[in-house]
């Protein structure tokens, strides 16, 4: 069987369900003049699933117009009366976060937008994928999702666009437009547990056998403002940074089982001319175990950096934080992007 990993979760292989693959036009995401009736807030697509599924991913033809800054995502809600959108069906119908800058600003391309858990949907109730974004509204920079405006395309829903300033949603330019989307379902979801070949039961409070994987999406933030975001450009597909204002002491953390004994610790992440000093720490430890230095004069994802002779005197249950700690005397800033840890038992 293949698996597929989801944002904290492993999957069977998506199974597409529900999608509307015609495109001849674009309509802008946050585009306008702040309160103005045509700034399109967000946009949105109603569909109806064919499978009472928990949908798993979403994917939209998406581009670039010059150079907004933030990031985009995707929620899924429920509809009115009028079967327009109308609230989110759950806290946990929130997409991952792609940068813009992600975005290309040439051809459309598709971009898949994952959920932390599968939401369950039922096939007697039409739903909506809603886009959003945090970039400023303006006329010049700003992304595109790409539509059909002759006549309608999909059958079991329409395309609409909200105003911030009247609070309505409305039909997308002319009724029965709908947007370029695809919605997948995956059947079974699995706890994914990485130790090794005698691997404890789920959520058993063991320790590893010497080989751990952490999955990076089961992060809790210690400090400062930590954004997941799904980019191609990664070997996992995925990265977490710290966001806004980084700055020194921005830490997220992980717990994980550790069997007494020597460790080498593989960080693999992303180095540049804006890239931090992070610490390696154990539990409440005042002093690093490592640090790792991620400035570089150029820019580049899956760069594998590693830290030996971490020892671990004792089996049990370890709280792994890092942390900026300093940045390089020629870094312009303190960000962090982290892709994949791993602990290599030596000793």
């Amino acid at each position: 069987m293949t698996i597929e990993l989801i944002n904290g979760m492993a999957y069977a292989t998506l199974t597409q369900d529900q999608s509307q693959t015609d495109a001849n036009a674009y309509s802008p995401l946050r585009y306008g003049t702040l309160g103005s009736t045509s700034s399109e807030e967000k946009l949105a697509q109603t569909f109806k699933p064919g499978y009472n599924k928990d949908i798993a991913a979403v994917d939209l033809s998406l581009r670039r117009n010059n150079s907004p800054v933030g990031a985009i995502w995707v929620e899924i809600w429920s509809v009115d009366g009028s079967s327009k959108p109308d609230a989110l069906v759950s806290s946990e119908a929130v997409s991952n976060k792609i940068r813009t800058a992600d975005i290309a600003s040439g051809s459309s391309s598709d971009y898949r937008f994952y959920f932390p858990k599968g939401i369950s949907l039922n096939t007697l109730y039409t739903y909506a994928i809603v886009l959003r974004g945090d970039y400023p509204i303006n006329n010049n920079d700003y992304i595109k999702w790409n539509h059909y405006d002759t006549g309608s395309k999909y059958a079991n829903g329409d395309g609409y666009k909200y105003s911030n300033s009247s609070g309505t949603w409305s039909p997308l330019y002319a009724t029965n437009e709908d947007f370029y989307f695809k919605t997948y379902y995956a059947d079974t979801t699995y706890p994914l547990v990485l130790c090794g070949p005698n691997s404890p039961p789920p959520n058993a409070e063991q320790p590893g056998e010497g080989h751990i994987n952490i999955l990076i999406p089961t992060f809790s933030v210690v400090a400062g403002d930590w954004t997941e975001y799904m980019d191609g450009g990664e070997w996992s597909y995925y990265y977490l940074q710290n966001t806004t204002t980084p700055a020194i002491n921005d830490a997220v953390s992980w717990k994980v089982y550790l069997a007494a004994g020597t460790y080498t610790i593989y960080v693999i992440g992303m180095h540049g001319a804006d890239r931090a000093k992070i610490g390696i720490f154990f539990n409440d430890e005042v002093d690093p175990r490592a640090t790792i230095d991620w400035y570089n004069a150029s820019s580049a994802s899956n760069i594998r950096k590693s830290a030996t002779g971490i020892v671990v005197g004792a089996s049990g249950l370890v709280t792994l934080k890092i942390k900026v700690t300093d940045k390089n005397a020629s870094s312009t800033n303190y960000y962090m992007g982290i892709e994949q840890i791993a602990l290599v038992r030596t000793a």
